[in-house]
Order: structure tokens, then sequence, then C-alpha cells
């Protein structure tokens, strides 16, 4: 595999490369053959050309001589004639066979070639074979369409299930918040409680005080007669006080701030219900997923093992039966192992899936370019990198939240301690009702179970049959491996073969191009005497068809010889002047001709260059394409070696975020822990809370019953001193109007002493209105007129010399106005006595 993922990125490159190589190759031959082609026209009709020449500078060479023998006899010019024919006609029979021998060597030379070109259309099959194997490979694999289509749709199914799972993580974080939101809540309600009642406890003793010392003041009497002190008093009052308005604060704030438990266990079942869904989906994801592999990989005979496997697990699942807290453990603990066993799972699905991602992008070369691939590598990475970065920054002041109303709700364990202390007494009583109410709680939890649908060990034995199945399909995948040659190893054979048979194939080209060069020169050469020998056996064609011709028409030998003698000698002067014609047109053709010959050297010479021209560009062009194949292949490795850097930074990076998803995890487990135990103490708290004011309440309805009797008591002790006080008032009354009565008569019978007595009148003092009244001696002064002293004395009202003795009520002291305590007053208002009274 790691073979694979090493030369599967160029192996595109390198089919291609050999593509283009075998196509260049084909081209240049084809072209080669139309340049052979067209040099062999040229030859040819440069041959033709040049045996023209010949023939013509023969008949140069021949005619000097039939000029010389023009004067010879019949006879000797006859057997020339003769031998020169035969001369002729020998060599022109050697050229023919030699002519034969190079067209038999052009045979088979051209049979050579023939065979190269079966080598050739060899080539071409075995090109053919590449290519329908390679259709037959593209067919069997997926095309990149289909193979994007795939990934795009497991990334769109994974990113999907990221968001649930970060959904999922967002609202258990949400509820977290919410549940220490309620502890800051219980907590500043704690707090307000303390303050409240040390406020409450304050005003209640300076009530006390202040009623302490109007009622010590107000029942100093009644405290001899009744045995009880204010101060005792006092202090049972407040504590009662204390206690009633402690217990009922912490009861409304128990009601206020703590759910039922009928509430608790909805929100339990709840998280169940949304647990139970969460592993519902991502089972059946995870399903889907080995549906899919095993589709691929080895068909529908795995399936119905882990079906039949499954189906067990759930029958033996299903007869297995607990005790209400066994379950509960079992199913906490499941819970926990699964959810750690998934989320192992899932991070390794999620490193094989991105692996699997990274090689398929690899394997993508002819959609982008290495460039844009790690241009888009970097970019992906990079925001992801961001995102991770994002999240965890949230998540990390999420949590230094959660620590700051943890270290704040810690604050508040010294009064839950002393509410746990205070309130120990309740747990029988919170037993009893967790007895009642623990048949309810098994049937719920009976229907928890069934709505699950699948326990922990079920999740596990389904979690084994995964890793098995996963094994299985790893070890197949090895033999497979191991049993079959790889892509890079199969390239190597191919590009291996295809370097022999091309270095072959070049062997046999320059040899073929050797031959063809001789076979050119000696077509040239064969095509020379070829049209010589067609020019030699026409022209004795013709010179025998035109002495026949002669012999036919013509006389006899003699009358041929006079005839010729008679026209010869007739003709030698013309003669003499058309060969000296002929001789400057001979030398004019011969100028020409080395003229011609001059150009033909040149553009042989031209041809020559030009063809070294074209063999050094050939070799610049091939130093060129094995350099920039040695620079694409050092591109490559550096491509490769950049793209491994990048995977072992990106499995670096994920294992350091996996890990700090692990921390994470593990503070929250732990912060769930906290959370769950002080909900546990605080329930227990709550129970002992509930007990204490059951118990403060009945003890506070007897001590009211007892502070009414004693307020009835003293009531009816205070309604007896009113009516003794009453008799004495009345009494002391009657007392002071005898009194009064005997002070008036005593005092009449004292004026009239002192009247009757000479220089014995005293003036009167003024009395007050508020001691005597105007009327009070009216019928004193009615008796008589009053005495008179002499001439000079004077009319004044007589006064009695003892003053009568005012009675003054005894006012009691304004007491200060109570909310608490409104007693009425021990003394009522008593109607004013004393002068005005008689």
């Amino acid at each position: 595999m790691q073979r694979l993922r090493k030369y599967s990125g160029y192996w595109m490159e390198r089919v291609d490369y050999l593509e283009s190589a075998i196509g260049d190759s084909a081209d240049k031959h084809a072209r080669e053959l139309e340049n052979l082609k067209t040099v062999h026209s040229r030859l040819q009709t440069e041959s033709k050309a040049k045996e023209l020449s010949v023939c013509f500078q023969r008949m140069r060479a021949v005619t000097p001589s039939c000029q010389e023998a023009h004067h010879a006899n019949v006879v000797e010019r006859l057997t020339t004639l003769e031998k020169t024919i035969g001369e002729s006609a020998d060599k022109h029979a050697q050229e023919l066979a030699a002519a034969h021998g190079k067209i038999a060597s052009m045979h088979t030379r051209l049979s050579t070639c023939e065979a190269t070109g079966s080598t050739i259309d060899g080539l071409k099959k075995a090109h053919a074979s590449l290519v329908a194997d390679k259709s037959a490979r593209d067919a069997h694999h997926a095309s990149f369409a289909e193979r994007l289509d795939y990934l795009e749709r497991t990334f769109g199914d994974s990113a999907d299930m990221h968001a649930k799972q970060l959904k999922a993580a967002h609202d258990k974080i949400e509820k977290i918040h919410a549940r220490v939101a309620n502890c800051e809540e219980t907590g500043s309600a704690v707090a307000d409680l303390h303050k409240s009642h040390q406020q409450v406890s304050q005003d209640h003793r300076d009530k006390l005080s202040t009623l302490h010392s109007s009622v010590s003041e107000r029942l100093s009497y009644l405290e001899g007669l009744i045995g009880e002190s204010a101060e005792l008093h006092a202090r049972e009052l407040e504590a009662l006080k204390s206690s009633h308005s402690r217990i009922a604060s912490e009861a409304k704030a128990r009601d206020a701030h703590h759910a039922t438990v009928s509430e608790r266990l909805d929100y339990i079942e709840k998280l169940l219900g949304d647990s139970a869904d969460k592993h519902a989906r991502e089972i059946k994801a995870a399903h889907s997923k080995i549906e899919q592999v095993h589709q691929r990989v080895s068909g529908t005979q795995q399936e119905d093992a882990i079906r039949a496997l499954l189906n067990s697990e759930k029958e033996a699942r299903q007869k297995h039966v607990a005790t209400v807290e066994e379950r509960l453990e079992r199913l906490e603990a499941a819970m926990g192992d699964t959810h750690n066993r998934h989320s192992l799972e899932i991070e390794s699905t999620k490193a094989a899936h991105q692996r699997l991602s990274k090689e398929q992008k690899l394997r993508d070369d002819k959609h982008a370019s290495f460039a844009e691939r790690l241009e888009y590598l970097e970019g992906k990475i990079g925001d992801s990198f961001d995102q991770h970065e994002r999240e965890l920054k949230a998540a990390n002041a999420k949590l230094e939240q959660v620590h700051n109303r943890l270290a704040q709700c810690e604050k508040h364990g010294a009064s839950i301690s002393e509410l746990h202390r205070s309130h120990s007494t309740s747990s029988q009583e919170h037993k009893a009702v967790l007895a009642a109410h623990s048949a309810s709680l098994g049937e719920r939890l009976d229907f928890l179970e069934k709505s699950l649908g699948q326990s922990a060990e079920k999740h596990a034995k389904e979690v084994d049959a995964l890793k098995a199945s996963h094994s299985k399909i790893a070890t197949e995948t090895k033999v497979r491996d191991a049993h079959h040659a790889t892509v890079s190893e199969r390239l190597d054979y191919i590009e291996r073969m295809v370097g022999d048979s091309a270095d072959k194939h070049a062997k046999e080209l320059a040899a073929a191009h050797e031959k063809i060069k001789d076979m050119h020169k000696r077509v040239v050469d064969c095509e020379a005497r070829g049209t010589h020998v067609d020019s030699v056996r026409k022209a004795h064609d013709k010179m025998a068809s035109e002495q026949a011709a002669h012999a036919s028409n013509h006389a006899t030998l003699r009358e041929r010889v006079d005839f010729l003698e008679k026209k010869v000698g007739d003709s030698a002067e013309h003669h003499k002047k058309e060969l000296q014609a002929s001789r400057q047109a001979q030398e004019q053709l011969h100028a020409r001709f080395n003229e011609e010959r001059q150009l033909r050297e040149q553009v042989q010479e031209q041809f020559r260059s030009e063809k070294a021209a074209r063999e050094r560009h050939h070799l610049h062009i091939q130093d060129l394409i094995g350099r920039e194949k040695d620079a694409r292949e050092k591109i490559h490795e550096h491509h490769q070696e950049l793209l491994g850097r990048e995977r072992s930074a990106n499995e670096v990076r994920h294992k350091d975020v996996n890990e700090a998803m692990q921390k994470e995890r593990a503070i929250r487990e732990q912060a769930h822990t906290l959370l769950h135990d002080l909900v546990h103490k605080e329930k227990a708290a709550r129970t002992a809370i509930e007990e204490v004011l059951a118990q403060e309440k009945g003890e506070r309805t007897k001590h009211l019953v007892h502070l009414d009797e004693k307020v009835d008591s003293l009531q009816k002790s205070m309604s007896i001193f009113d009516s003794l006080m009453r008799k004495e008032i009345d009494e002391r009354t009657k007392e002071y109007r005898r009194l009064w009565d005997a002070i008036d008569t005593h005092t009449h019978d004292l004026s009239t002493q002192v009247i009757s007595e000479p220089g014995g009148f005293s003036a009167e003092p003024a009395v007050g209105a508020s001691a005597l009244d105007s009327n009070m001696y009216q019928r004193y002064m009615a008796s008589g007129p009053a005495p008179s002293v002499g001439t000079t004395a004077v009319s004044q009202a007589w006064v009695p010399s003892v003053q009568p003795f005012p009675y003054q009520e005894p006012v009691a002291p304004s007491a200060p106005s109570t909310s608490t305590v409104c007693m009425p007053p021990s003394v009522p208002p008593v109607q004013t006595w004393g002068i005005h009274g008689k």
C-alpha cells in the first residue's frame, strides 16, 4: 500500500509519456518514410538525367570513330560494325545480369524492410493491446467523475456527521451551562437567604430588645406573680421566629430552584432518548458504510454473517434482566464505554477517511496540477486549522466560564454543607419516598430499555464484529496485493519492455536506414544501367530494322557502295561542316554538364550539411527531452517529499487536535461527575431540610399552643387584677368622700368659732381650678354672710386652712409600637376621681 501510495501519483503521467513516445516514434517513422520516398523519386530523376548524359557522351564518342573509319572500305566498316554491335550486345548482357543481381539484392533488402515493417506492425499490435488493456483497466476501475462523486458524497456525509456531532456537543455544553446556571442561581439564592436571614435576625433582635424593655417595665409586677421572666420568652420567641423564617425561605428556595422527581426522570428520559437517537444514527451510518465496503470487497456473505451475529446478539441481550440499580449502573458504564469506543472508532474512521481522501486527491492528476492541488490542500488545511482553532478557542472560553461558575458554586460549599448537616435527619423519610416511587422508576427504566432497543453489550459486540470484518478486509487486501503485482511494478515492467523494444527498434531502424541507403545507391546504379541498356537495346533494334529496310529497299552491295561513295564524296565537305558544328555543340554541352555537375555537387553538399544539421538537431532534441524528463522526475520527487511532509504535519496536527479533544472530553466528564455529585449532595441536603422543616414545624405548633395558653393565663390574671384595682379604687373614693365630708363638717365648726371671735377672721387663700371647684363651697357661703371687722374690714371668701390631698393616677410608660406582638394594656384607663368624683 505504501508503494502504491508512493507511485500512484504519477502512473498516469508515465502511461501518457509512453503513449506520447510511441506516437512520436510512429509519427517520426511515417515522416522518415515520406522523406525516403521523396529522396527516392528525386534520385530516380537524377539517375535518368545522368543516364541521358552518359548516352550522349557515348554517342559523341561513337561519332568521331565513325567519321574516322568513314574512308575505310566496306568490309572493314561492316566488320567494325558487327564487332561493335557484338561487343555492345555482350556488354548489354553483362549489364543485364548485373542489373538482375542488383534487383535480387534489392528484393532481399526489401524483404528485410518488410520484416522491419512486420516488426513495426507487431509494435502497433502491442500498442493496440496496451490501449485495450488500458481501456479494460479504466473500465474495471471507476471513472474520475464517479470517484469524485463518491468522494463528494462521502465528504458530505462526514461533514453532516461532524455537524451533528458538533451540534450534539454544543447541546451538551448548553445543558451543562444550564445546570451550572441553576447551581449559580441556587448559590445566589443561598447567599440572598443568608443575607435576608441576618437582616431579619438583626431586626428581630432590635424589636425584641425594644419589646423586652417595654414588657419588662410593664410586667415587672407580673413577673413576681407568674414566676417566669420576660427574657426567657424573648429568647424562645427569637428562636421560633428565626427558625420559622429560615424554614420558610429554604422551602421557597427549594421549591423554586429544584425540580421534582418526575421532572428529573423526564430529563433523564429525554437525555437517554437523545443519546439513543444519536447512537442509532451513528450505528446506522456505520452500517451503511460497512455495507458499502462489503459490497465492494466481499459481497453478501459477510453481511449475512454480520446480520446473523447481530440477531443472535439481540436475542441474547433481550434475555438479560437486572435490578433497577444494577441496570442503571450498567447503562451508565456501558454508555460511557460505548461513547469512548464510538469516539475512538469515529476518530479512526475519520483518520482513514482523510487518508483515503488524500490518496484519491493524489491519484486525481488529470484534473488539477501539482501547484493547484498543493494550493487546494494548503487552503483546505488552513481553513480546517483555523476552524479547529476557533472551535478550540470557543470551547476553552466556555470551559473557562464553566470553571468560573463552578468556582462560584464551590464558594457556596460551606452553606450547602451546613444545610446538609442541618437536614441530615430527613434521610429515612426520603428513603420511604424513594421506596414508594421505586416501582414506577423500574417500569420507566424498562420502558427506556425497550425504547433504546440496543444495549451497551450489543454495541460492544457490533464494534468487535466491525473490527473483525475490518481486519478480515485488511488481510484480504494484503493477500490480494501479495498475489498481484503493484501498479508501479507493472509500469516498470512495461517501461522496461518498451525501452528494450524501443532500443531494438532504434537499432533495427538504423540498420534499415543503412540498408535503404545502400539499396538506393544500388537502385540508382541499376536504374542508370537499366536505362542505358534500354537505350542500347532500342538503338540495336532500330539499327536492325534499318538494316532490314536497307537490305530490302536498296540494290546490291556494289550499287550501295557506289551510291555511298558517291554520297560520301558529295557530302564530305558538308559532313566536315556538320562535324565542326557538332563539336561546338558538344563543347557547349560539356560546359553545361560541368555546370550542372557543380550545381549537383553543391546540392548534394547542402543535402549532406542539412542531414548533419538534422542529426545534430535530433540529438539536441533527445538531450532536451532527457533533461526535461530528469527535471520532471526531480520535481515529482520534490512534490512527493512535500506531500509526505504535509501528510506527516497533518497527522501530527490531527493527533494534537485529538489529544486536545480527549483532554476536553476528560475535563467535561470530570465536570459532569462533579455536577452529578453536587446534585446528589444537594438532593440529600434537601431531603434533610424537609425533615428538619417538618420537625421544626411540629415544635413550632407545640410552642405556639403553649404560648397561647400562657397568654390566656396572663389575660385572666390581668382581668383579675383589673377587678381588684377597681374595687380598691371604689373603696378609696368612698373613703375620700367620707374624709371630705368629715373635713367639711370640721371646717364648718371651726369657721363658726372663728367668726364669733373678734379678730379671728383671716383672708381665704386662692385655690386653683384644678384643686377646688368654684361651686365647692356654695353651701358654706350661703349659710351666712361674710364676717366684717369694724369699718375697715374687707369682705373675703373663706378658705380652709388644710388643703385637700389631690389624687394622681399612676401613668404607665408609653410602649413602642411593635409589629410582632400587640398586647392590650394591662390596666384599662380609669375615670378621673378626686374632687370631681364627689
